[in-house]
């Protein structure tokens, strides 16, 4: 089984604002649209203990105009040619699940996803040095249910490859500074539900 869908997304004007010290120094208005072919999800269980799933995203964004700033020289670093910040041109997610059921009644499950993206910018700006060129992300989970199901125990481990990743940055130029945040690093944990 196969489920598919296709999205398209236009704003009429996304606001973009540059504040320094609480003063506006530069807002524009800009036309976007997002469309592109089919993000797809593939479902695959050939048996009853296993599940397989595959999902390719790839939206197709771009700034269709730009708007003048504020004032004369007080303009926002965006272009045509320029890319959503926080949006990877495409995304690739993959996952497996085996679950066994046990004959006192309780029940297992194992599973683990890898998820790939590509570039992502973290400003508007694309500014290089806040920029990941693409990285996975790789999770796996072992639950045990108890044979009452009121009880699930979990041992999960998240970003097992030790993926050095940005999800937030910032330049100022004119200062010579660049600020960047990491994503978690790997986490091992135990849970109960």
């Amino acid at each position: 089984m196969m489920r598919q869908g296709v999205y398209a997304y236009a704003a009429a004007s996304a606001l973009a604002s540059l504040m320094v010290a609480g003063q506006a120094l530069a807002q524009t208005a800009h036309a976007t649209t997002v469309e592109g072919p089919p993000d797809a999800a593939v479902p695959a269980g050939p048996v009853a203990w296993f599940d397989a799933k595959l999902s390719f995203g790839w939206p197709d964004a771009k700034y269709d105009e730009v708007g003048a700033g504020l004032a004369p020289r007080r303009t926002l670093p965006i272009t045509l040619a320029s890319r959503f910040a926080k949006a990877p041109e495409w995304t690739v997610r993959t996952g497996a699940e085996v679950r066994h059921n046990f004959s006192g009644g309780g029940r297992a499950a194992f599973g683990v996803d890898c998820t790939r993206y590509s570039r992502i910018f973290h400003d508007v700006a694309n500014s290089p040095i806040i920029a990941d060129d693409g990285y996975r992300l790789l999770n796996a989970r072992v639950n045990y249910t108890l044979p009452n199901d009121q009880v699930t125990l979990s041992l999960f481990g998240t970003d097992l490859t030790k993926t050095l990743y940005l999800v937030s940055g910032n330049v100022l130029p004119a200062f010579g500074v660049a600020e960047a945040s990491y994503g978690r690093s790997r986490e091992w944990g135990v849970s109960a539900a």
